[in-house]
Formats: structure tokens, C-alpha cells, sequence
């Protein structure tokens, strides 16, 4: 199968296509030559823009100004997540200190609960 970037993707669980044995440095790339094209198109969104609606199959009719709000924290909380995910080293490393960070620890999870 391939995807709308004529790349070669497989269906997994939760996400239902994600390219094999890509490296990481590849999917930086990606994401931001991606990214890149989608502020290429927020740069052309006047603020009338914003009122206007589409039907949304699960929420119903929703404002581009609500989508854009929710790609923004989507974007804030993967980048939370990313965060979290460097510091676990550093929690697990700082002995007794750790208890001051019982609130971002994180207790990895099996395969089959991603």
C-alpha cells in the first residue's frame, strides 16, 4: 500500500499505517519537509477563514479556528511527551532525588498495550 506521500506503509495496531525501517534522522526529515508545507498553507489563512465549518465524522461541525486550535495542542502534547520520555534516564539515575519526580516518571509498558 502507499500512503498520500507515495510512501511504502504497512497497518499496525493503533495507527493504521507506519513505514518500516525508517531511521530517525529519515523521519525528521519528513516531518519537517512536511511540516514545512503546512505552514506554506496556514500562511494563506485570512483570519475570515477562520468561522469557517466542515463536518468533522465524529464531532460533527466544527470551525477551522477550533481545528487549528487542536492541531496546536496536539503538536504541544507530543512535544510534552517527548520530553518526558528524555527525562526518564535522568530520573532513574538521580537516587534519592527520585521521589521529587514521581510525577513525570513513567513505567514502560508491553508491546502489547501501545
Amino acid at each position: 500500500m502507499t500512503g498520500p506521500w507515495g510512501h511504502a506503509l504497512i497497518k499496525t495496531g493503533r495507527y493504521p499505517y507506519r513505514r518500516e525501517n525508517v531511521t530517525p534522522i529519515e523521519w525528521a526529515a519528513e516531518f519537517a519537509k512536511l511540516r514545512a508545507g503546512s505552514l506554506e498553507l496556514l500562511s494563506k489563512v485570512a483570519e475570515g477563514d477562520l468561522k469557517r465549518t466542515a463536518r468533522h465524522q465524529e464531532l460533527g461541525m466544527v470551525t477551522l479556528g477550533e481545528m487549528l486550535h487542536q492541531w496546536a495542542g496536539h503538536d504541544l502534547m507530543h512535544t510534552f511527551q517527548g520530553e518526558r520520555a528524555i527525562l526518564q534516564p535522568f530520573i532513574d539515575g538521580c537516587g534519592p532525588w527520585k521521589v521529587y519526580f514521581s510525577d513525570h516518571a513513567v513505567t514502560p509498558s508491553s508491546p502489547g498495550e501501545r
